[in-house]
């Protein structure tokens, strides 16, 4: 209703009407995704990361033809209110989109060692502003590396956190089953109950 609403009124002030902004839209679109509308002979994209780099291309190409040749910002448009690993994720991809990305497997598991041992040396010193900032640095390589995997870091942690839930309820049943109040349980009593959970799940 907005969108018509907004071309009537621009309609009236002779500015443009609702087919001319059906037709933007369409040549963006268009100009935007070639390997949908208009893949040239033999050059069909490979994979996912091929569109993308394409993608950053055409909207780089986009900008200095609108005249903006002021230094690039592949990263503009990720806001900073989405959540921290949804954030991480879209940023990285925004960043793999011009190339600046692990070619494989093996560079992101060099990073994440080099990252933790770095998180190993702050802890050791006892440093709890490098710890922090080691810990985000080993969460971030985490994201991408889930990517590389085909798994979703955000979706992985909420099953994560789903699943400690349920065990950890199953803890909380068999302690009320013993009359222990948990803190009185000892943790060793609480891992039992932990691991039959677990075994549970699995049988």
């Amino acid at each position: 209703f907005q969108i018509v609403f907004q071309a009537a009124l621009r309609r009236r002030e002779g500015s443009f009407d609702l087919d001319a902004v059906v037709d933007a839209i369409l040549t963006k679109m268009i100009r935007r995704h070639p390997h949908v509308f208009a893949p040239a002979e033999g050059e069909a994209p490979a994979s996912a990361e091929d569109v993308e780099r394409a993608w950053a291309r055409i909207k780089a190409d986009e900008r200095v033809a609108a005249g903006d040749d002021g230094p690039q910002d592949p990263l503009a448009g990720v806001p900073s209110t989405l959540p921290a690993l949804v954030r991480a994720y879209r940023l990285q991809e925004k960043a793999a989109a011009v190339g600046f990305d692990w070619p494989d497997l093996a560079g992101v598991w060099a990073k994440l060692d080099e990252e933790w041992d770095e998180l190993r040396e702050a802890v050791d010193e006892e440093d709890l502003a490098a710890t922090r900032d080691e810990l985000g640095d080993v969460l971030f390589v985490l994201v991408r590396l889930g990517h590389k995997l085909g798994v979703d870091a955000d979706a992985a942690l909420r099953g994560a956190i789903d699943k400690f839930e349920r065990r950890f309820g199953h803890v909380m049943a068999r302690c009320h089953e013993e009359g222990l109040a948990p803190a009185d349980a000892g943790l060793a009593r609480m891992e039992s109950f932990w691991d039959e959970a677990k075994a549970g799940e699995k049988g």
